[in-house]
């Protein structure tokens, strides 16, 4: 996606985006106790690949399947749970 055509104009020129499959919708994204179905979330991701804890809940609409991603700055990498048939 070009940068020019996103909320974010601060990104730099040589980063893409992976678009989510029109099946899969973001039902909601908690960040410091705060949960957000609606707007703009934004999280913070520091240079030495740290990050804010935030919890991203991802459903497929045709499925029904559901899905918890964990970012957590204790713990490197991402956490994805299953959380509904």
């Amino acid at each position: 996606m070009d940068s020019g055509k996103t909320l974010l104009k601060n990104v730099p020129e040589g980063i893409s985006f992976d678009v989510l499959p029109e099946n899969i919708k973001i039902t909601d994204i908690t960040i410091a106790g705060y949960k957000y179905q609606a707007g703009i979330a934004g999280i913070i991701f520091s240079p030495d690949g740290g990050c804010e804890y935030a919890e991203i809940n991802l459903s497929d609409i045709q499925s029904g399947e559901e899905w918890k991603c964990v970012l957590n700055p204790y713990v490197s990498g991402l956490q994805i749970t299953r959380i509904a048939p």
